[in-house]
């Protein structure tokens, strides 16, 4: 909101989704109070479409499914875990996901395949906690069981901080208060380096409002 008010000068801003620290992508604002209060009155946050970008490691039980259960947040109070199935514990949380491609990467961190995510809802640490609990984990993620990211990987002229996760927020897509659709894309950046490739075939992203499965990886 800082960044908002000294960049463009927008005084009530509502932040319609957040970014976990060292994560990449769009952040989307209500600019004015009008649009701050259409968003918290028809909580039509609830209804707003995200889709994601990650480079992950580990092996996806199949090359595209859902993920559910009760999130709760682990013992250390640093990390949330996601008991898959649990109905009772936590608050219930959903992920889709969909492989899109995969690398042979460096010998010491194994395959490592780009995925498409969309939440069905928007818990804390989501995609994380969901990831972990199929046996993966994000590329740079380290509290999550993730790799360190190459160094190699990263293109010359560009910068990764040691804090980088290689999780981006692709895709929003919402009605505004005025009833206009918005749909806003950002593609992963170029310092994911070779890993860019793994997400960003022709046909990466659907071009509709409504999730739908790419029919098969990309070899």
């Amino acid at each position: 909101k800082a960044h908002a008010y000294r960049a463009y000068g927008m005084e009530h801003t509502q932040l319609l989704h957040r970014l976990d620290k060292g994560t990449s992508g769009l952040m989307v604002y209500a600019k004015n109070s009008r649009a701050s209060k259409h968003f918290l009155e028809s909580q039509t946050c609830a209804s707003i479409t995200k889709e994601y970008l990650a480079a992950i490691t580990g092996t996806l039980p199949s090359p595209e499914g859902s993920v559910k259960g009760g999130i709760i947040r682990s013992r250390d109070n640093l990390t949330f875990v996601l008991k898959v199935g649990d109905t009772r514990r936590g608050k219930q949380a959903e992920t889709l996901y969909s492989a899109i491609r995969e690398l042979i990467a460096d010998p010491q961190i194994g395959p490592v395949t780009g995925l498409r995510l969309g939440l069905k809802t928007g818990r804390k640490h989501q995609i994380r906690a969901s990831l972990r609990a199929l046996g993966c984990a994000v590329l740079g993620d380290m509290r999550y069981g993730g790799q360190r990211v190459p160094g190699n990987s990263v293109p010359a002229g560009c910068r990764l901080s040691r804090e980088a996760i290689l999780l981006h927020a692709a895709r929003v897509a919402f009605l505004g208060p005025e009833g206009r659709p918005y749909d806003v894309r950002c593609d992963a950046p170029i310092s994911w380096g070779g890993f860019r490739a793994l997400v960003h075939p022709a046909d990466a992203l659907a071009s509709h409002l409504e999730w739908g499965f790419l029919e098969t990886p990309v070899p």
